[in-house]
């Protein structure tokens, strides 16, 4: 049998005061005397009470809690973001709602759905939504939420994003620099700004060196999950082509490609160079270390934390930052 949760009436009861003078000692909000203080708060420990949060947070409108949306929990880079945004909001004596859409716009809604239900005092939602609809939602709401990676949305308000073009650029160019003459750009389907401002990074480096842009050398899947074996498949396919190098769009993607490679007895970066974008916790694990582009997320989440609780405190112009990706060279290219 479930035992009953206790409740503020139960704990008025026991110790013979009123509902709300309890609600007074646990909020501090009234002169309470010391005895009856003292009284109050030994019953609430003997009877293990604990205030329902949710509860209090509609009647006060302050739950503080802040909802996190991202699209793939698996994947290192957003764990990496999420831990950073947790810290952040430890500082501050927040709490954090997490919500992994999947990539699905009907799941995304879901989220800020629940997300309002539970009365979060903010939102930062950190990939680029399918779906516009949340967006919506959320400003009707009139709830503060922060964009990390915007991408397509008009008119998002505030946002931080990562210059993707110049990381992009930063890792051909790399490859370039090292002398490789056959770079190809390997990628998951093209379907977020961020991709396809990676994809401009690649081209202009090429341009820059009076380079064609080859297109054998272009690898894009036409999926947009399931990273790894997207670069496994990728690989295989780079086995049968005149690449001598390869920028990866993220990590997973890069990770696939080096399973490939070495299940063909190939080499890195003896036969093939490769770079990764993401800086994920895995990269400097892999064998051999890979090199990547980081984003900078303690930068990004220190950025998207200031301008929400901005918000939050009332203020009304809208920031936009941009953050500039660095590459962090190891032992793949």
């Amino acid at each position: 049998m479930v035992k009953k949760r206790t409740t503020m009436k139960d704990v008025a009861r026991r110790a013979g005061v009123t509902q709300p003078t309890v609600s007074h000692v646990i909020n501090g909000t009234a002169s309470i005397s010391k005895e009856v203080r003292d009284r109050v708060n030994r019953v609430i420990e003997e009877m293990d009470y604990r205030p329902n949060a949710i509860a209090k947070g509609l009647k006060t409108n302050k739950t503080n809690i802040v909802g996190i949306i991202i699209p793939d929990i698996m994947n290192g880079y957003y764990t990496m973001m999420v831990m950073e945004l947790e810290r952040a909001l430890k500082k501050r004596g927040y709490a954090s709602f997490l919500s992994a859409t999947g990539y699905q716009p009907q799941t995304e809604e879901l989220c800020v759905h629940n997300l309002l239900q539970y009365n979060v005092e903010g939102v930062i939602i950190c990939y680029q939504l399918l779906s516009r609809a949340p967006i919506e939602a959320l400003r009707r709401a009139r709830l503060p939420f922060v964009c990390i990676e915007d991408g397509e949305i008009d008119d998002p308000g505030d946002t931080v994003r990562m210059d993707n073009v110049y990381g992009g650029y930063l890792a051909t160019r790399h490859l370039l620099d090292a002398g490789y003459q056959n770079v190809a750009f390997v990628s998951e389907s093209l379907h977020a700004r961020a991709l396809q401002d990676r994809f401009e990074g690649y081209r202009k480096a090429l341009e820059e060196r009076h380079m064609p842009l080859r297109e054998e050398l272009v690898l894009i899947s036409d999926g947009i999950t399931g990273k790894f074996e997207i670069g496994r498949a990728m690989g295989r396919r780079l086995l049968a082509g005149t690449a001598d190098a390869l920028f990866c769009t993220t990590d997973a993607v890069a990770f696939g490609v080096m399973r490939s490679l070495f299940e063909a007895g190939k080499q890195i970066p003896h036969d093939y160079a490769l770079v990764g974008y993401d800086d994920s916790p895995m990269a400097p694990l892999a064998n051999p270390a890979l090199t990547t582009v980081s984003q900078e997320i303690p930068q990004v989440i220190a950025l998207a934390m200031g301008i929400l609780f901005a918000r939050m405190s009332g203020e009304k112009r809208p920031e936009h930052s941009l953050v500039l990706p660095k590459l962090v060279v190891r032992e793949t290219a």
